[in-house]
């Protein structure tokens, strides 16, 4: 090793290879290589031969760099070109998975407290209640050659909208849209009076409910409205070990019975 270096490596102190630097810091050799070359975080010291020395000083960022990473915060967002811009930068995209992070909890406690109600429901289950006004997105893609999305994906139930109570019975397989049920969906199903249905059955039918609420509506002088709205929120399996949802149909209604 030439004087210089040697001069070097002793002003910066006790100087770690890549191995001992990944193995006191806990980050793989492959993301020290990535963030060297994105210009994220290079090594303390480089000589010829492109050996790669690092600092004790350098431990804690590392880690920290770490920590956004496992959090899927790209790493090519974090400009580390001095200290106050670095945190900055730190504490904006932390602020922002927080916020990502609460938006997923929340719809995780929505999912389980639609399955606990699965679990406490009748059979089959026709009334006139007042619902809440509900954040919805619409979906990329509707279903496709009759296969239905999976409910509860990220803890948001999926839906579908028919335009009547006509079009759900008439073509069940036609939905107008797939929508997502989600707390910061840029839509609103409307609150209001509506017809609800609920019962269990296998993903993907319908057991002839909204046929039921269909009559329902017309012994009670009921006047179906509006977009229908359906979703199948997850369930339990039963004695055979076939997994039950629960089918939930929603129409607005007016009438006498509705008030």
């Amino acid at each position: 090793m030439h004087q210089t270096e040697k001069g070097v490596m002793k002003k910066l102190g006790p100087l770690l290879t890549i191995t001992e630097f990944s193995s006191i810091s806990g980050v793989k050799k492959n993301e020290l290589h990535y963030w060297n070359d994105i210009g994220l975080f290079t090594p303390a010291r480089r000589i010829a031969g492109g050996c790669r020395y690092y600092t004790q000083d350098q431990v804690t960022p590392a880690r920290l760099f770490q920590v956004l990473s496992s959090l899927g915060i790209p790493m090519n967002r974090i400009t580390g070109a001095d200290s106050g811009e670095f945190y900055r930068d730190c504490d904006e995209l932390l602020s922002e998975k927080i916020e990502e992070l609460q938006v997923h909890r929340e719809a995780l406690q929505k999912y389980v407290a639609m399955s606990t109600k699965c679990r406490a429901v009748q059979p089959v289950k026709i009334e006139v209640c007042t619902l809440p006004a509900q954040a919805m997105r619409r979906a990329s893609s509707k279903r496709k050659s009759g296969v239905i999305a999976k409910a509860g994906d990220c803890g948001n139930p999926l839906g579908y909208v028919y335009l009547d109570i006509y079009s759900l019975l008439e073509e069940p397989d036609q939905p107008a849209q797939l929508i997502v049920f989600e707390p910061q969906g840029p839509e609103i199903r409307p609150a209001g009076k509506y017809l609800v249905g609920t019962a269990k059955c296998a993903y993907g039918e319908m057991g002839g409910l909204p046929r039921r609420m269909l009559e329902h509506a017309m012994d009670n002088s009921l006047e179906l409205q509006g977009p229908v709205y359906t979703v199948y929120l997850p369930g339990t399996a039963d004695a055979a070990g076939l997994e039950k949802y629960l089918l939930q149909i929603a129409v607005g209604v007016e009438g006498a019975s509705a008030l």
